[in-house]
């Protein structure tokens, strides 16, 4: 099994590292989705004072790129640019889910010298 608790694909980051290894996410979306999985942790695994206007989320949001209208990106919160970041990604990802299975790949033959 590749997936599920302790598998190979078992996390988020692990199906990052292997779709990026894979050439199906570019190298920016894996930086974005290490990016939104680090701020996930940090809600995930505090219990108190924990905002998008804490110093560490602030940050990693800072990161994100925006994808909202360019004449709100000055006045935006953090909050609505991981919220914008997070929508353009997913549905990138989702386009491109679309064009992977358009696109079947198929068993390739490699040249060996000890096999015929």
């Amino acid at each position: 099994m590749v997936n599920g608790f302790n598998a190979p694909l078992g996390d988020l980051s692990s199906r990052a590292v292997a779709a990026h290894a894979l050439g199906l996410i570019q190298d920016n979306e894996s930086h974005e989705i290490n990016l939104i999985r680090k701020i996930r942790n940090e809600f995930g695994h505090k219990w108190k004072d924990i905002s998008f206007e804490n110093h560490k989320v602030a940050s990693l949001t800072r990161e994100l790129p925006w994808g909202g209208p360019s004449e709100l990106e000055e006045g935006s919160t953090n909050r609505q640019r991981f919220n914008f970041a997070t929508s353009i990604l997913l549905m990138d990802l989702i386009w491109r889910a679309r064009l992977a299975t358009q696109e079947k790949r198929v068993s390739k033959m490699w040249p060996n010298k000890s096999r015929k």
